[in-house]
């Protein structure tokens, strides 16, 4: 059984602090489900509450009697919970630098100490850097904030550089 004990999620922007969720309490004992309605609903955000790409700015989750509110996704997929994106993941072992806090890196790209500590983070953990691309999306907005579309068009326009 999953259930959802007052969720909630904000993000701040130009404006201030957003209330994305609010207070969501939920009890679902099915093992698939699928969340319909309307365009800037909440849907997406509440599955990835769910499933660990985003923290929830209030309250927990629980599966099977067991908080997994602070698991991470791996942890959570072994537990059975998993997300199914809309576009397939086109690029599998991505690091990504962001300025908004992420579950990878933080830190001014155009900062030359942060671009090489992020470098020896990824050589440390996989060996080796391929390519470096500088691909802020036109909108400016961190990884959390932008859409697929916002990544994809990034990564077509973006400066991309063998790393030596």
């Amino acid at each position: 059984m999953l259930e959802l004990k007052n969720i909630s999620y904000q993000v701040k922007d130009e404006l201030g602090e957003k209330t994305i969720l609010k207070n969501i309490n939920l009890t679902l004992d099915e093992r698939f489900v699928a969340f319909t309605g309307p365009n800037g609903g909440g849907k997406s955000t509440l599955a990835r509450i769910i499933a660990g790409i985003v923290k929830p700015t209030e309250g927990e989750i629980w599966l099977d009697g067991t908080n997994m509110t602070d698991k991470t996704i791996t942890e959570r997929a072994h537990m059975g919970v998993s997300y199914a994106f809309q576009q397939p993941v086109k690029f599998k072992g991505i690091c990504v630098i962001d300025l908004l806090e992420n579950d990878y890196f933080v830190g001014d790209l155009s900062d030359k100490g942060t671009l090489e500590r992020f470098a020896e983070k990824v050589i440390v953990e996989h060996g080796r850097v391929d390519f470096l691309i500088n691909n802020a999306a036109p909108k400016m907005c961190g990884i959390n904030d932008g859409s697929y579309d916002d990544f994809e068009y990034a990564l077509k326009v973006g400066v991309t550089a063998p790393f030596y």
